[in-house]
């Protein structure tokens, strides 16, 4: 039962994602007259967003099943203190990174929508560990008040920025090798 409450919770969560995403959109285009909409970057940070919701988070859940108590909420915990395959969700992580980065055509947006997947994964994991142990906001207050957050965060950003870094250094030496013409 509650594997069904927990899907219907991450299917309006992602709706409500698209639909902020689609409201900033909006406000964008009334603000500026010459904004052009591209639909394939928008479209990276939803694919992001979904390969999150349902590689990175299905992996763990698959993993801890319920009891992975804390270490949902404190993310470096599943990297550093694995339970059995854990370690595998960092290069899950990494993978999801890889595959935003890659179909980006600009390597700043590329960085920039990899800094965009941590609070977009914090807000993930808060939601899972509500679903799975029921509404708390006090484990939001010990999230921002313990170091443990913070290393969570810096973890986050660290992997999320070094693969992005990575992918786009990459592309652009198979850019160079292939003799495409690179835009700077």
């Amino acid at each position: 039962m509650i594997g069904y409450i927990g899907i219907i919770f991450g299917a309006i969560f992602v709706i409500l994602s698209i639909t902020i995403l689609l409201y900033y959109l909006i406000i964008t285009l009334k603000a500026s007259d010459n904004f052009e909409f591209d639909l394939a970057r928008q479209g990276n940070i939803l694919l992001g967003i979904l390969l999150i919701y349902f590689l990175f988070f299905g992996f763990i859940s698959n993993i801890y099943k319920k009891s992975i108590e804390d270490d949902l909420i404190f993310l470096y915990r599943v990297i550093f203190f694995p339970k059995s395959d854990s370690y595998l969700s960092i290069f899950i992580l990494m993978f999801i990174v890889f595959i935003i980065t890659i179909r980006e055509h600009f390597y700043e947006y590329a960085i920039r929508n990899s800094i965009w997947l941590v609070p977009i994964i914090l807000l993930m994991s808060w939601i899972w560990h509500w679903i799975i142990y029921g509404f708390d906001f006090f484990i939001i207050i010990i999230f921002f008040t313990s170091i443990e957050g913070y290393l969570t965060i810096l973890f986050l950003l660290g992997v999320n920025v070094f693969t992005s870094l990575l992918t786009s250094f990459v592309k652009y030496k198979y850019k160079e090798y292939i003799g495409k013409p690179i835009i700077k």
